[in-house]
């Protein structure tokens, strides 16, 4: 009687060594599934939305000629200059559309994008999170990305509903696996009502002078780690003031939250987060925001968009500090040279 329960023991062990063997199995290749249609995925993103090196040579040598560009500041023609390995790149995810209380349309969005040229950084990853088609900014954008500024990259399969997860951490993660490690040395996550400034050097390309001093003082630091300032208030009409950062002159006391934004070095990130990054080696450090700050041009928001409140008058000062540099991109207006680069599309509808 022992052996035969003995035997059945052991066949039994056996059919659960083989069960198990074959899970393993099976989870290993369903893993590597995964994972190669993810690369697909990826590879096909990548290839249906950035423009060959052969078209922004053709582009560059159509307008490089033209009296309009010939006059534009040098900071302008970044696209045409630099291409990878990058110092410092900007990963955007944006949305623009119709009902958007703030009112940011493909002119701020083209705005901020000069602003980034100046700023130094070299190139930006743009994660269009559309819900429309008519909503897309590809062609709105197509001059930045034809000069080798911008890489496009369509978000919209991860845009509705959106989630701060689903939509804004995968973009920035997805700019951090394929045009990271191997293409840039730092990576700024930034929103295009948000502009890091420095009132302690308004000339062109600050940002990369400002890392470049950072680097050698920190041996350890990587992730720089700004200072989120609102700037609020009823915003000045649009028509006398085009430029978003010309239309508010209100800035926060103190730093309004803990909500920082970052500019990481890619070689020590883990994985990106909204406000931090996840780090494998590195401090990440809070830098003096007298230095570096961030400008974020939140407007009436706090007011539920109406009249100037006494609370939002208390909270904030007056600050023209940026005014220099909002001056050299307004002298700028003609570059890139495209017609509409201050007006608002007719698509859209603003007037």
């Amino acid at each position: 009687m022992d052996s035969k329960f003995e035997d059945k023991r052991q066949v039994q062990s056996m059919c659960y060594r083989r069960r198990w063997k074959i899970g393993l199995k099976s989870t290993i290749a369903a893993f590597f599934f995964f994972n190669v249609l993810i690369f697909v995925i990826q590879l096909h993103i990548n290839n249906a939305n950035t423009q060959p090196l052969e078209k922004h040579a053709s582009f560059k040598q159509k307008i490089e000629n033209t009296e309009t560009f010939k006059a534009c500041e040098d900071w302008t023609k970044t696209g045409f200059k630099q291409s990878p390995p990058y110092f410092l790149t900007g990963v955007l995810l944006v949305r623009i559309y119709e009902t958007d209380k703030a009112k940011l349309t493909t002119r701020e969005l083209r705005q901020w994008l000069q602003f980034m040229q100046y700023a130094g950084c070299e190139h930006v990853y743009v994660y269009d999170a559309y819900h429309f088609k008519d909503e897309s900014q590809y062609d709105n954008i197509k001059y930045f990305i034809n000069n080798g500024y911008v890489t496009y990259i369509d978000w919209s399969h991860l845009a509705k509903p959106y989630g701060i997860a689903k939509t804004q951490a995968s973009a920035y993660n997805h700019a951090l696996r394929v045009y990271g490690k191997n293409t840039t040395t730092w990576q700024m996550l930034t929103d295009m009502d948000e502009y890091v400034f420095s009132s302690k050097d308004v000339e062109p390309y600050y940002l990369q002078r400002y890392i470049k001093n950072f680097q050698a003082k920190n041996e350890f630091g990587s992730e720089i780690s700004i200072n989120n300032y609102l700037f609020l208030g009823k915003p000045s009409p649009k028509e006398d003031h085009p430029y978003l950062a010309d239309r508010l002159y209100r800035i926060t006391k103190k730093k309004a939250n803990v909500l920082d934004k970052q500019i990481t070095r890619v070689a020590n990130v883990r994985h990106h987060g909204i406000h931090h990054s996840s780090l494998s080696l590195g401090l990440s450090i809070d830098v003096d925001p007298s230095e570096l700050r961030l400008n974020h041009y939140w407007g009436a928001r706090l007011q539920n968009w109406g009249e100037d409140t006494e609370e939002i008058l208390e909270k904030t000062k007056l600050d023209e500090s940026f005014m220099p540099i909002a001056a050299r991109l307004k002298a700028n207006t003609h570059c890139p040279p495209i017609p509409d680069y201050y007006t608002y599309p007719v698509e859209n509808n603003d007037s």
